[in-house]
Order: C-alpha cells, then structure tokens, then sequence
C-alpha cells in the first residue's frame, strides 16, 4: 500500500506523530508520500489511504483537513485520522513517547472505526490502570458534575453546546436537591448560564470524588468519569462512553451502571503511543480494514 501523510497541524506532538506513523508504515514494508498543504493533494490519486492529525472543523474554516476530506470523498479513499487518546494522552515531548492517540478511520471519537470491538485484555492490563468500583449508593454521591469541552470543537461543530449545557442544567435543578458542579475545558471561553459551581483548579479525579453522575457531551472526560466508578449521561453516540452510559437527563435519579470489562479493553485497541506507530503496530492493527466499508464501533 501507498499512504499519504498529510502534516495538518503545526504542533509539534502532531507532526512527531505523522513522523512516528510513516516509520511504522515503512517497517511493515508499505510506502509513504508527504503531504503538507493543498497544492500537493495531486499526490492523493496514488495513494490507497491518507493519515491526517485532527478532523476538518467547520471553525477553522476551509483549511488543509477540509480540502483532503473533500478530495478523499471524491476520490473513494480513506482518511487515517489521529486524534487526542482517552488514556495516559499526554503531550508528546522528546523524552516522552507515552502520550496515546485514538486512530480511527474517517471520523474521531467513538464514530471513528478503530476495529476494537471485542479486543482482548492485554492492551488494558499493560495500561496498569485499576477501575474503581461503581459507586454504590445515594450516599456517597453529593453532586452532580457537568464536564465541559472547547465551545468551537471538532465533535460539537453540529449544535449550540452552551444552549445543550443551560437546558441540563436547568432540568438537573428542578428534579433533585444535589449541587451541580461543573469542570471546564482548559480551552474554554464561554459558559452557560445557570445555578452551578465553577470548579478550578482541581484535578478530573479530584471533581470525581464524591460525585453521583456525570453529564457529559462528546468529552473525554466521560471516560475518566467511568474508569472513577462514576455513571455517566451522555446523549451523543460520538462519545466514547456511549456504549457503558445512561443517554437521557431522565435517568439522572438512577443511572446506569453496567459491566465495563470489554469496553475497557475495546477502548484500550482504539488508541496506540508514539512508539507503537513508529514500530508498524498501529499501522499493522488498522491495515487490514483499509478496505471494508466503515462504520463506528
């Protein structure tokens, strides 16, 4: 196979990684070819798929990513998108190669096709990471936290988030007594109106003390909240939580708490370090749905 690696962002965990994904191409004896801004999407024509960092954002504009996306639409190709990991996503530095990256198949997040459903538990193991127990009653859960994201992000590009936030919180306050917390994004400008607490400078972990549920929209926050033994709510099957989560503010007195075992080590193949791209394992892993038809997992 051929793969264009297309260098859509300037950061420089974003270009270390399209970096890292064309070694990991080339040592599992495939080809690559780099992209870095329009005028070399000529190249797209003999390329059997193309890696981006980050989806088109409709905020951004028509920029690099909308042009590929527009190209690969018309050209039947798919588009390898790297985008931030759910656990341990850490910055990528020079002495760092921890940091993991979710790599899906033209989307992010849980409609981005990864090809995880039904992984094994050996990626979760190697984590390291213990989940807590779900938390067992009204007692220890005195709030309710609301996670916030990036008001312009890529995954709620499609609605008024600020609007989606105000009416939660407005129905969260007319059916229980629990205080609302909510914990803003680090790049957040704009919040909703309402009766809540700001939370700042506190840790995910430190708001998930103590908490009865999560409300949440495409966050990755939600995950954190799971993994904490927190229900989550969440109506949008974007996020990676969707599959373990309650999806109605009217299940807020009572929601689920199912098993996660499986999600857990389905969430584990869906997202891979630096070092694993540049090794092929990433690429090894995705390779062979290059060409089936997509679908979210």
């Amino acid at each position: 196979m051929n793969i264009g690696i297309c260098y859509t962002k300037n950061s420089a965990n974003a270009i270390a990684a399209c970096h890292a994904f064309t070694k990991g191409v080339e040592a599992c004896g495939d080809s690559t070819v780099s992209l870095f801004n329009n005028k070399s999407l000529g190249s797209l024509a003999g390329c059997d798929a193309v890696l981006q960092v980050c989806d088109y954002n409709k905020h951004c504009g028509k920029d690099f990513r909308y042009f590929i996306k527009q190209r690969c639409k018309a050209l039947g190709k798919k588009r390898i998108i790297l985008d931030t990991g759910f656990i341990k996503n850490k910055r990528y530095n020079e002495s760092d190669l921890d940091r993991y990256m979710q790599v899906g198949i033209d989307n992010i997040k849980r409609l981005g096709a990864s090809y995880a459903k039904g992984s094994s538990q050996d990626r979760w193991t190697a984590l390291e990471i213990q989940e807590k127990p779900w938390r067992q009653s009204e007692y220890n859960g005195q709030h309710i936290l609301i996670l916030g994201q990036h008001e312009i992000g890529i995954s709620t590009q499609h609605m008024d988030i600020i609007g989606w936030w105000e009416d939660a919180i407005s129905y969260i306050s007319r059916v229980t007594d629990r205080q609302i917390k909510f914990r803003p994004h680090p790049n957040q400008t704009k919040f909703p109106e309402g009766n809540y607490q700001l939370t700042e400078g506190t840790t995910i972990e430190e708001d998930l003390e103590n908490c009865w549920c999560a409300v949440a929209r495409t966050t990755n926050g939600a995950v954190d909240a799971i993994i904490n033994g927190v229900p989550v709510i969440t109506p949008d099957p974007a996020c990676m939580a969707f599959g373990v989560s309650s999806h109605f503010l009217t299940e807020i007195l009572e929601p689920c708490t199912p098993d996660r075992s499986q999600w857990l080590y389905d969430l584990a193949y869906s997202q891979w370090n630096i070092e694993e791209m540049k090794s092929g394992l990433a690429w090894s892993h995705i390779r062979k749905f290059i060409g089936k038809e997509d679908g979210s997992e």
